[in-house]
């Protein structure tokens, strides 16, 4: 069944006027309040597995495993009510239809190469660290270290979008909620097209943190996502190989 958003008038007043549930993550003491009965239509496995094991059967508590983060369970629970869930940025990514690798790898072959406003100067020195010259004259400065870090995505708890996405799907697979598979499939698989070449380290690093991820999960060896970052990694090898690092970490995933 699909989220509440989408439910019919009586099927809405029928989830909302049942009993809660609470809800707990793995990594906090956060409480979330969610409806039985829409739980019920969204996954009868996952209603199943948490009525099985209460953490208090009276206070029909629940305690999720390690697996599941208070920032996973509040955009689980935020399609459920929803209909979609933003990513960890709070922007909304851009929802289309599957795209098959086919239709990806032609889309990227499309792409014109960004012109560079940079003209090939030497590098000169400013505070001791190099810095790029613009046509137009102006001092490109290098970026410290907080920037670094944010552009990485070092140092925030909140989950890269893309790993975002690849542990949705995975939940989802997991309890056979197909719509929310189906979402966060089409959510991955448009911002790795946004990616384009992975110039920059964050952008491989987060690349390479999906691709373990998602190898290394319980989901079949012939689901269609995996078989789609099969060719996916395939394609960028000789990006993903200047990590060495992650990039053997995620050849021990796929052995």
């Amino acid at each position: 069944m699909p989220p509440l958003a989408y439910a019919s008038y009586h099927s809405t007043r029928k989830f909302l006027t049942s009993q809660t549930i609470t809800l707990q993550p793995s990594d906090t003491n956060t409480s979330f309040q969610v409806h039985e009965h829409l739980l019920l239509s969204i996954s009868p496995v996952l209603l199943a597995a948490i009525s099985r094991e209460w953490k208090e059967k009276t206070k029909r508590r629940y305690k999720f495993g390690e697996d599941m983060t208070e920032e996973l369970l509040l955009h689980f629970l935020m399609w459920a009510y929803g209909g979609s869930y933003p990513d960890t940025n709070g922007n909304k990514t851009v929802e289309v239809k599957y795209m098959s690798f086919e239709t990806w790898l032609n889309a990227q072959k499309r792409k014109p190469l960004k012109k560079d406003s940079m003209v090939k100067r030497p590098e000169r020195e400013v505070s001791g660290m190099p810095v790029k010259v613009h046509v137009d004259g102006q001092v490109e400065e290098p970026a410290n270290d907080k920037q670094k870090a944010e552009q990485s995505g070092e140092g925030s708890e909140n989950l890269h979008p893309l790993l975002l996405h690849a542990k949705l799907y995975v939940f989802a697979e997991m309890y056979m909620i197909e719509p929310l598979k189906k979402l966060s499939m089409e959510k991955l698989i448009v911002q790795l097209h946004g990616l384009g070449s992975l110039a920059e380290d964050h952008e491989r690093a987060a690349v390479s943190d999906v691709l373990t991820f998602a190898f290394s999960s319980r989901v079949p060896e012939n689901d269609v996502l995996l078989h789609w970052l099969a060719r996916y990694a395939s394609w960028m090898l000789d990006e993903l190989r200047q990590m060495p690092s992650s990039f053997d970490k995620l050849l021990l995933q796929t052995d």
